[in-house]
């Protein structure tokens, strides 16, 4: 049986291939059209407006450009903006490596920027050598992030920027391209509630300016990992602000109406044995969703691991506005 296994394996990614687009929502569509199982669609690089739907559906594809940017980890060392050695005291665990060129934003108005080198990164410490500043001043909120060079503005008049639908035969992989939500006022990424196998988006920064999420979850067997994601950094300079300067949201998960998963034996933990039976957030960066940075609801299953949230908020409603409610919740 684990012969058979590994053959079929190698007969599959044996025929992989790459379909190449200009990065046009036209010609992206025409790849996945053209696509099989296993194939990977690569977008070139270049800023691209997205004025449609892309879909994917019943297809195990990688949709990926040539890099998605970053944004990993938030600081609240007040600096002076400036040229120099600037150390910062940070989150452990992020992604940043010596010799890394990244920037830091101030969180609040994104208007002032230190860009340079990574001279250090240990525990919670990250030391920078800063080449080039935008603005001025002494600040103390502060979120690290590198460029995408594969971006997609959305601009979708009516529905959302890409439709998903579960492939049984493999994943389906969103990767290596960044996305900046402009006049479209839908869902950026929604997953339909269908059975199948894991949806993969990962390795993608998200610029989410106005109401509407950015992932849309209607079914269990998501992973999203390695997603930097902001929203329009209009915040007041002397305090967080009222409600109206927070807009938009990253992960809202309903899975419909009322049904049998409350009837039958959790899967948190190791309980879910394949990785389709929950819906899965990590090393995700999430900065500036004060009301809704979590949706959950309508039976929805979530584990939130190795997560930065940054004035961001994780609500759960049940009957009173919804179907039912959160059926659980592993953090």
């Amino acid at each position: 049986m684990r012969i058979l296994f590994i053959l079929a394996l190698f007969c599959f990614t044996a025929s992989a291939a790459t379909l190449n687009s200009d990065g046009s929502l036209s010609d992206t569509q025409t790849q996945i059209n053209a696509s099989s199982d296993g194939d990977t669609v690569l977008m070139a690089d270049g800023g691209f407006t997205w004025a449609g739907t892309l879909t994917i559906s019943g297809k195990a594809v990688t949709l990926k450009g040539g890099g998605g940017g970053t944004i990993d980890g938030v600081s609240q060392t007040s600096l002076a903006v400036g040229t120099g050695s600037k150390v910062f005291t940070t989150q452990a665990g992020l992604r940043w490596q010596a010799g890394q060129t990244i920037r830091a934003k101030y969180i609040k108005n994104g208007a002032n920027t230190m860009t340079g080198t990574v001279t250090s990164y240990s525990g919670t410490t990250l030391t920078l050598n800063i080449t080039s500043v935008t603005g001025s001043g002494t600040l103390d909120y502060w979120q690290f992030e590198t460029d995408g060079t594969t971006t997609i503005t959305a601009n979708a008049a009516a529905g959302n920027l890409i439709d998903i639908t579960k492939d049984n035969n493999g994943y389906i992989d969103i990767q290596d391209f960044a996305i900046v939500r402009n006049t479209a006022t839908n869902t950026l990424i929604n997953v339909t509630e269908n059975a199948g196998s894991l949806v993969r988006i990962h390795d993608m920064r998200i610029h989410n300016t106005k109401s509407g999420s950015a992932i849309y979850g209607k079914q269990n067997g998501i992973l999203v990992y390695n997603v930097g994601i902001v929203t329009d950094n209009a915040w007041p300079s002397d305090g967080l602000g009222p409600l109206s300067f927070y807009t938009g949201g990253f992960i809202d998960a309903q899975w419909g109406s009322l049904n049998s998963t409350w009837q039958s034996a959790d899967t948190m933990g190791m309980n879910d044995t394949d990785g389709t039976a929950n819906f899965y957030i990590e090393q995700c960066t999430v900065v500036g969703f004060g009301t809704e940075g979590f949706d959950a609801s309508d039976n929805s299953k979530i584990v939130l691991r190795n997560t930065v949230m940054a004035n961001s908020a994780f609500t759960s409603h049940g009957p009173d506005t919804g179907s039912s409610g959160l059926r659980h919740l592993e953090i």
